[in-house]
């Protein structure tokens, strides 16, 4: 019994993998390298379905729990090398990967400027940075959590909305990532996604990527994927005007999806 329901488990992990576009993007884009480093690989979920045995695979994970999961789901298999590490702390050889990407990670921590130039600095000249997670900065898309500015609903996505205008005018050198608290510091127990320390929003690591001397391959919002909403208020009228802007290309509009997707090649 047990064993049957590790493989329902693994099942439903791929049919929920192959459902997001942004995985099936990342699988797609790792196809012909030869080295590549998941940065807060968990239980290495995501190092299972990109595995091919003619490529090395790195897997890297704050928690002594996940790579402990993980060594044992990889345990017959050489190329696949897992250890615990803080990714504001990255202690590997400069350069060494084809590939080094994050799956639903920066949203989890305290300095993502930092995670980002440590995972920029292993990636070998004309390799790949990839980075995925929810594009919580969006001024539709909000994680739910507080934010540490105290700013209100409404509030937060008015200053975002203004904002997202005013980089063209000037575009920033930071991230600008809106901070939260922790739902499961409030609450005093865990939930899914209640461990957010941060919000990402596309279009500022865009600029970031750019002023780092990285070169943007692709990136999406996922935009079109967002719901529809009943149009009974004028806040939803007014949101799917933007959304139907954002579908069209237009910029920041196209920026407002609900996933952030990005793949910059080092030159």
């Amino acid at each position: 019994e047990n064993r049957d329901y590790a493989k329902a488990g693994e099942k439903e992990i791929k049919k929920a993998f192959f459902a997001n576009p942004a995985l099936v993007k990342l699988l797609n884009y790792s196809k012909k390298d030869r080295t590549i480093l998941d940065c807060g690989c968990g239980d290495g979920r995501i190092i299972n379905i990109l595995w091919r045995k003619d490529a090395f695979f790195t897997g890297i994970d704050i928690s002594k729990r996940a790579i402990k999961s993980a060594k044992f789901r990889f345990k017959s298999k050489e190329n696949v090398k897992l250890k615990v590490a803080d990714l504001e702390k990255l202690n590997l050889k400069a350069e060494t990967f084809d590939l080094v990407y994050s799956v639903y990670t920066l949203e989890h921590v305290d300095k993502p400027e930092k995670v980002i130039a440590n995972m920029t600095h292993l990636v070998r000249k004309g390799g790949k940075l990839i980075i995925v997670c929810p594009n919580y900065g969006s001024p539709f898309q909000p994680s739910g959590m507080k934010l540490a500015s105290g700013d209100g609903g409404l509030e937060r996505a008015i200053n975002i909305f203004l904002k997202s205008h005013t980089y063209f005018l000037k575009r920033p050198l930071d991230l600008e990532w809106g901070k939260v608290y922790s739902k499961s510091l409030e609450k005093g127990e865990w939930r899914p996604d209640w461990d957010i320390t941060i919000e990402p929003y596309i279009q500022t690591l865009i600029y970031f990527l750019n002023n780092n001397n990285l070169r943007i391959v692709e990136s999406s919002s996922f935009i079109e994927t967002t719901k529809r909403y009943p149009k009974l208020l004028l806040r939803n009228h007014i949101r799917a005007f933007f959304e139907t802007l954002g579908m069209w290309g237009i910029p920041p509009y196209k920026y407002y999806g609900p996933t952030l997707f990005v793949v910059a090649k080092k030159p």
